[in-house]
């Protein structure tokens, strides 16, 4: 058995005055997939921050990476570690992350061992060391990295000085960015911390809308629970039809009424498909939310879909980078562009 863990994550904050204090590092954000790596007796397993939904634990892929999972460290066992997978292509890293553990390993045998990027430390020898600065975190991370000497597992590079220069040389080479954080700071499991920052690079480019896909119908967050009031509901036992109406869970249950997304409501698009064109052809490339409520209702034609008026037309996006495949990274909706035209919209990539 290993403990259910799911890791504290970096926040968007403002970060404008962290370079120059001497009490925020500069750590390089590694693009891969984020796992923990449990240290055992006679091997290693790596959870994700997914949840599974057939067993509601953290995803476990340690069959998919046997030479990181099978060497055993049992001078080190009960300690946890952070970090990323990573293969040089982020397409890569997907495809054997998320492929069956055969299909994986077939993956590396043909293109090359993914590697791990630890970049803190939860528990050493099964003593946690979470209320630990980062500070002195890192130093017990670092020395743990030396003892495992795994060809395949590195800690991330930290800049103590000079840190725009160094996340400026990262975005240089390719990378994606970095993370600032408080030396002072603790590790808590499962939250959003302000004191881990995010950096990343950010590109703007203009794309053809192809269509839209329709919004999340159910509401299903934290909030809906016996005191909380919600406005859009759907009747089961009346046709479906809907209402707009403030009332409690527990008063909706007993009308048989099941809480609704705002957009599901309205007949908004939840996000919009986008392309550019290829020899002549428009090739999808992605979607992008992010849309504000008053563009959604401006581009919908009531029944979440987009209007016709406005496909094949131009919008901005902003997205973290463009992909080898043309695919585009964490895409938002910037602006519509009717200046522009749609065959000026060209990808030239491979």
């Amino acid at each position: 058995m290993i403990k259910t863990i799911y890791p504290m994550l970096a926040s968007g904050g403002k970060s404008s005055d962290k370079w120059d204090d001497p009490n925020w590092w500069a750590e390089e954000k590694v693009d891969g997939s984020r796992y923990l790596m449990h240290i055992g007796e006679t091997g290693n397993r790596f959870t994700s921050r997914q949840k599974s939904r057939g067993t509601g634990l953290p995803v476990e892929k340690t069959e998919n990476i046997p030479h990181l999972s099978e060497t055993a460290y049992p001078e080190l066992a009960g300690t946890i570690l952070d970090g990323e997978i990573q293969h040089k292509d982020f397409s890569r890293t997907v495809s054997i992350m998320g492929s069956k553990p055969e299909r994986a390993i077939q993956l590396q045998q043909e293109i090359g061992l993914i590697d791990y990027y630890v970049f803190d430390i939860l528990e050493y020898k099964g003593e946690s060391v979470r209320e630990k600065t980062y500070k002195e975190r890192r130093a017990i991370l670092e020395g743990v990295v030396d003892k495992l000497n795994n060809s395949n597992i590195f800690a991330t590079e930290v800049a103590k000085q000079d840190k725009k220069e160094f996340y400026k040389k990262i975005v240089e080479r390719g990378g994606e960015g970095v993370i600032l954080k408080n030396v002072n700071s603790v590790y808590v499991d499962n939250t959003r911390s302000k004191e881990w920052i995010k950096v990343k690079k950010y590109i703007t480019d203009d794309v053809v809308i192809i269509g839209s896909e329709e919004p999340t119908r159910y509401y299903e967050g934290k909030a809906i629970t016996g005191k909380t009031t919600w406005r859009y509901w759907e009747s089961t036992i009346v046709d479906y039809n809907y209402i707009e109406k403030e009332m409690t869970v527990d008063e909706a249950k007993s009308l048989n009424y099941r809480p609704v997304t705002r957009a599901w409501f309205k007949g908004w698009i939840g996000a919009i498909t986008f392309g550019k064109y290829r020899d002549g052809k428009l090739v999808e490339l992605g979607r992008t939310s992010g849309i504000e409520d008053s563009m959604k209702e401006e581009l919908s034609d009531g029944f979440c879909k987009i209007k016709a008026e406005f496909v094949g037309t131009v919008m901005e996006i902003g997205a973290m980078e463009q992909m080898k495949s043309g695919a585009y990274r964490h895409s938002r909706f910037l602006r519509l562009r009717p200046d522009k035209n749609a065959e000026e919209c060209i990808w030239e990539g491979r």
